[in-house]
């Protein structure tokens, strides 16, 4: 149940017995890096839309950081 859950909830692969949940997260820190003032562009940046900064096009995947957790369930396989 628990599995299904977080399948749901999350960006999740499995490989035999083990549950990946991948996790992907807006930086601020790389949005102020590229120019992004904080305010309404953080937010749509956050909400997986692409903002103009000064002409130039700063997309959601370039101001994310990603991260991987690996849970190894047994008998996990078993379920689809």
């Amino acid at each position: 149940m628990c599995v299904k859950i977080i399948r749901n909830k999350e960006i999740t692969a499995t490989e035999k017995n083990t549950l990946i949940i991948h996790k992907v997260r807006f930086d601020p820190h790389k949005a102020r890096e590229l120019g992004v003032p904080p305010g309404p562009s953080f937010k749509h940046l956050a909400d997986g839309q692409d903002v103009s900064i000064n002409g130039r096009v700063i997309t959601p995947d370039m101001v994310s950081s990603c991260s991987e957790m690996k849970i190894h369930i047994p008998g996990l396989e078993k379920y689809p």
